[in-house]
């Protein structure tokens, strides 16, 4: 499954440009902005959807035997991790952009989440990358940003606020997925259980 497609969009409306706020002096922006967009993740290494060989070397009586072997448990059905996320936001300024308020609030769908799973002993190999189900991120982003002085000596003080909830909300076959590493995340050597809810 190499090709897909993902599409997007972005409407914004300068609210503080139509006539019914041009009696609004201290407002120099006001601006309401909807976006949805689909992305994909390819953050995981090539051709791990077919079978690869890689070479070896071993000592049979005096002589080192050069030969092949599998390097990886292939993935036949390994698929686009795909998330579509949707954005509702506010942009306020307010005397000349002196006084400046961004607010975000977004919602993100993951779908086919991919993650590195631990196999057993048994297998030959210790791991493989899996499809193994959906996430949801929402969030909501806050923006305060001001100009105190603005002459030969410049004073701008901004901060900011953010929330971010993420669950699982849906795993293949319903059971816990023990992960030792996420794809474009964690490093080696740290483990997940990847649980619904």
């Amino acid at each position: 499954n190499r090709w897909t497609f993902f599409p997007s969009f972005a409407l914004g409306w300068r609210m503080n440009e139509e006539a019914f706020l041009s009696d609004v002096n201290s407002l120099s922006n006001l601006k309401l902005r909807v976006s949805w967009g689909k992305t994909g993740n390819d953050r995981i290494p090539s051709y791990l959807s077919q079978q690869r060989i890689s070479s070896t070397t071993l000592s049979s009586g005096e002589q080192i035997v050069v030969g092949l072997a599998p390097a990886n448990l292939p993935s036949s059905e390994l698929d686009w991790e795909i998330t579509s996320q949707f954005d509702i936001g506010l942009d306020l300024g307010f005397l000349n952009e002196r006084i400046r308020i961004t607010a975000d609030y977004y919602k993100k769908n993951t779908t086919n989440h991919l993650a590195q799973i631990q196999l057993p002993l048994s297998v030959g190999f210790s791991n493989v990358i899996q499809n193994i189900g959906e996430l949801k991120n929402t969030g909501f982003e806050l923006g305060i940003g001001a100009d105190i002085l603005d002459n030969q000596f410049k004073w701008t003080v901004d901060a900011n606020f953010s929330t971010n909830e993420n669950i699982i909300t849906k795993l293949k076959d319903g059971n816990d997925v023990f992960a030792d590493n996420l794809p474009g995340g964690a490093t080696a050597g740290s483990f997940h259980i990847i649980r619904e809810g």
